[in-house]
């Protein structure tokens, strides 16, 4: 029983351990990831980083990283021109600064915003263009 349970605890320590190491918002692969920066509302340098070079309705993760330790609650899809969103997405902290952005569905091309909301009530909004894959 010890031994299942050392195991265990190696296992979610390695994915753990994975999961930081690829939560990053560096253009990776040669360049072609598209990454966005900016300042939320109280001054967190941010950067959202998408694995690809163009941002389309195919697109299903994103890395939303801060220069400093920030909890994530929400990250929420709009298509401001629509007035409507997408599923909600899930969110898994990778790091204190760098939490991976899941379930990402863009319906439709055209204008998209990624409304992110943190634990101590800051806010940020990215806003891109989706386009067809």
């Amino acid at each position: 029983m010890k031994a299942l349970f050392a195991i265990t605890l190696s296992l979610a320590a390695a994915a753990s351990t994975a999961l930081a190491a690829d939560c990053s918002c560096e253009a990776r692969d040669g360049g072609v990831d598209t990454v966005m920066s900016l300042d939320s509302q109280s001054g967190k340098k941010l950067a959202l980083r998408f694995p690809a070079s163009r941002i389309t309705t195919a697109t299903g993760q994103a890395f939303l990283c801060s220069d400093v330790d920030a909890t994530v609650e929400l990250a929420k899809l709009w298509m401001p021109d629509h007035g409507h969103g997408s599923r909600p997405t899930i969110l898994t902290a990778a790091s204190p600064t760098c939490t991976i952005v899941d379930r990402v569905r863009f319906s439709m091309t055209g204008e998209w915003e990624i409304q992110v909301t943190f634990a101590d009530a800051d806010k940020a909004v990215f806003s891109f263009e989706v386009g067809a894959p």
